[in-house]
């Protein structure tokens, strides 16, 4: 029995690591969808994949122990993985636990040797329990509302509204600035292979947007920014998983799953939310986004008609959009925001400078709708005008000019931007 219980807790530790592993998979997909509860799946898993390398070792020293206390160290380890680890664990633990009472109950220890050593692993075992029950109490303990006290007089608090925003507006807070640049209904969205349709009676909200780190330090996934959809009720639509994944190869979205977003990183992204054709209001719905720096809304309209090339610049959570510039030409001197980035043989060959505009607007050389800007200053001649100011959030001083290659925008100065 000892060697059947030993080879017991080995299957039971070397499937309790693969469950582990399918818990910490599981728990990683929630946390970059920024799922309740995601941390503590991923907790979990981590503490099933030590309780199931233990029980791995502990099965292995069974099969040639001549005392009893490896078996008893497997059942200790087995509840306490069945207990930390998660469902899944849980399950495997069950071959550990029965293995170590098999080699409990097949291992005689040598005559005079031993003496007394039941008594320890017996209290061993039994401390193990009492722990798990402390940590059981204690998750109880948590969950529960708090013992009612005899309540004090307070001030009245009313909650912060968040703020509201219109589609090709920016915003941003201390750590993302954020630009929900087009809302469509659609009946489609993909191609080809990758091109999906809405269930009968349903339609696609296809919402393209992005983000950029303007911290000094890279940003966990999980507190990325994140997009739901809200009805007037105040109930809250996530978006279609595989209708988003078509979305964004049609969008050619960038968005990371678990890496952080490091300083001065744009990152595009696109979500597609299904809605019924007959309660979707693009009226009376909102967007809610969602990051470590808060929430706010995006009304699914344009914002009000301006005098204006260039879409309103940012601005913080809480406070109004900035007034809009006025049109742009081809030689006017202007003052755009945006962010400086490093390019490679796209605008240009090789590698240069160019300008992220907070917004889309609208060329003066063609008229449509441009967002990545050509840096330049003929008196210069330098590509990389303003390398130094890579990454940063600055307004552009200079003019639009209308080459062959494109759009470009001359700095009056590569030392102050």
């Amino acid at each position: 029995m000892k060697k059947a219980g030993g080879i017991l807790g080995l299957i039971g530790g070397v499937v309790g690591v693969f469950a582990a592993i399918v818990t910490l998979f599981f728990g990683g997909f929630a946390s970059a969808f920024h799922a309740s509860g995601a941390a503590t799946v991923v907790g979990l898993g981590w503490g099933g994949l030590g309780f199931s390398f233990l029980a791995i070792i502990l099965g292995a020293v069974c099969l040639g122990a001549e005392s009893r206390w490896p078996a008893g160290l497997l059942i200790a380890s087995s509840i306490l993985g069945g207990v930390l680890g998660g469902t899944l664990v849980a399950i495997c633990m069950i071959l550990g636990f029965v293995g170590g009472v098999l080699a409990w109950a097949g291992t005689q220890p040598a005559p005079g040797r031993g003496k007394g050593r039941p008594w320890a692993i017996a209290g061993g075992v039994s401390l193990a329990l009492i722990a798990v029950l402390m940590v059981i109490g204690d998750r109880s303990r948590g969950s529960s509302a708090p013992a009612a006290k005899e309540p004090k007089p307070v001030a009245a608090q009313v909650p912060a509204t968040p703020p509201q925003f219109h589609v090709g507006e920016t915003f941003q807070g201390p750590s993302f600035r954020i630009t929900v640049s087009s809302a469509k209904v659609t009946d489609a969205v993909g191609d080809g292979l990758f091109r999906d349709t809405p269930a009968a009676g349903g339609e696609f909200l296809a919402v393209a947007w992005n983000y950029t780190n303007i911290s000094k330090a890279p940003v966990e996934s999980y507190q990325a920014p994140s997009l739901a959809l809200v009805d007037p009720a105040g109930h809250v639509y996530s978006s279609d998983l595989e209708a988003s994944s078509a979305f964004a190869s049609q969008v050619n979205a960038d968005a990371k799953l678990l890496s952080n977003v490091n300083p001065g990183i744009t990152i595009a992204d696109g979500d597609v939310f299904e809605v019924s054709k007959t309660l979707f209001d693009p009226g009376t719905w909102k967007l809610r986004v969602t990051s470590g720096d808060g929430s706010a809304y995006v009304v699914l309209e344009a914002a009000p008609a301006a005098s204006s090339a260039v879409a309103p610049a940012a601005s913080t959570p809480g406070s109004a959009p900035a007034p809009a510039s006025p049109a742009i030409a081809e030689g006017e001197q202007v003052a755009v925001p945006g962010t400086i980035q490093v390019g490679h043989d796209k605008l240009a060959g090789g590698t240069y400078t160019y300008l992220r505009a907070d917004s889309p607007f609208t060329s003066p050389c063609d008229q449509t709708q441009v967002r990545d800007v050509l840096l330049w200053n003929p008196t210069v001649g330098d590509p990389e005008i303003l390398k130094a100011y890579v990454g940063q959030h600055v307004l552009l001083h200079g003019q639009f000019n209308c080459p062959g290659s494109g759009i470009q925008f001359s700095p009056d100065s590569s030392t102050h931007p």
